[in-house]
């Protein structure tokens, strides 16, 4: 899911894109054929360790980088952007100052900023919340507007670096200027969403994703009955399986929390197990 902002705090201009990934993928042993498609479908949880986080970081720089030259070019091509200083109905000298521009933008390194949510918006429950304030509302909500009078548009202003909270004065005017950049054109998308979120076949992918984490997390190789059993004394933290360790440093849930919700879910499949095994008995 990547939805669209382009403001600041203080309204001026700034496009940047928020993007949720998801922390794995659906596989498969068949290599993704269709004829087999969802017969041997698992699920592949990403690896999230800084070292993992580090070389995605990377990877995804890359291909950014290298998909924005790309499509760069083509809009160029196309007539919807028209590069600066060069005849605008040139097209020859149009593509040369593209593909010279992003020779240059493909040397240089690029960096995309990857991170786990923040500590106050933990769980998948937070992030949701966490995005709400992204893909509904405007650049400025009605708690940040001071007055508005004669001398102009007072609004209030927080450093996020050092946490402090001032205010700004503009005129009209230019409060309406500054907020009207920030309308989208017309049939433009504020949000996008891509691979397991794309719209089309949605609501099957999540049930499939659900049904293979749910195996994942709690189907063994081992039978029950051949597993080490865990001290009573033991502290959760420690009984968690790797899995729930990396959910834990995503998500920043606490450990505790998880340990708990994963006995519950782990509680009841055993009972629906119970429950048919004397259903079939009868």
């Amino acid at each position: 899911m990547m939805p669209l902002r382009t403001w600041r705090q203080r309204l001026n201009r700034h496009v940047h894109l928020h993007v949720v990934l998801i922390a794995g993928e659906i596989g498969t042993d068949s290599g993704g054929r269709e004829e087999t498609r969802g017969e041997n479908d698992r699920w592949v949880p990403l690896p999230i360790d800084e070292a993992s986080l580090r070389s995605l970081r990377e990877e995804l720089a890359t291909v950014y980088r290298g998909q924005y030259a790309k499509r760069f070019r083509a809009r160029v091509k196309a007539g919807r952007i028209r590069m600066p200083g060069v005849e605008p109905t040139d097209e020859s000298e149009q593509q040369q100052a593209a593909r010279e521009l992003t020779a240059r933008l493909l040397k240089k390194s690029w960096i995309v900023d990857l991170q786990a949510s923040p500590a106050q918006w933990s769980g998948s429950g937070g992030i949701v919340n966490y995005l709400a304030s992204y893909v509904a509302g405007t650049a400025i909500s009605d708690h940040r507007m001071v007055s508005d009078n004669d001398s102009g548009v007072t609004i209030k202003l927080k450093d996020y670096r050092t946490g402090e909270r001032t205010t700004e004065t503009m005129p009209g005017v230019e409060f309406v200027e500054r907020f009207a950049s920030h309308i989208c054109p017309r049939h433009s998308r504020r949000i996008r969403y891509v691979g397991l979120l794309a719209s089309k076949g949605r609501h099957e992918r999540l049930k499939t994703c659900r049904r293979l984490i749910a195996l994942h997390k709690h189907v063994g190789d081992a039978p029950q009955d051949q597993a080490d059993p865990q001290p009573a004394d033991e502290p959760v933290e420690d009984a968690l399986s790797p899995d729930d360790e990396r959910r834990a440093l995503f998500t920043g849930e606490d450990k505790t929390s998880i340990a708990a919700a994963t006995r519950r879910v782990a509680g009841c499949a055993n009972d629906r197990c119970s429950h048919s095994s004397r259903s079939m008995a009868g």
